[in-house]
């Protein structure tokens, strides 16, 4: 079995490393395009995150920071990748 390519690294507050690999990056783009030029401002949110709330999805986790495309980058991890990533206008809850 072949491993996953990885686009890029980047660890939590904590230490726990986090990687996008390029099957999930290609959905965030897919998904949300606006994201593509946001590859940096998503790193930033997982190891800098401004706000931090259990995802519903059990072992995930949201992470937010403010600025990206819109007011806030949300962005979903589990135990060791980044799930999904895109903007919002609103508040965390």
């Amino acid at each position: 079995m072949t491993e996953p390519v990885v686009v890029a690294r980047t660890a939590t507050p904590e230490g726990h490393e986090s990687v996008l690999t390029a099957a999930r990056w290609a959905k965030i783009v897919e998904g949300h395009p606006e994201m593509v030029d946001h590859l940096e401002t998503i790193l930033q949110t997982v190891s800098q995150p401004d706000y931090r709330e259990p995802d519903i999805a059990v072992g995930r986790e949201r992470m937010f920071r403010r600025g990206g495309p819109e007011r806030w980058m949300r962005v979903v991890i589990d135990l060791e990748q980044i799930i999904t990533a895109f903007a919002q206008t609103n508040d965390p809850a």
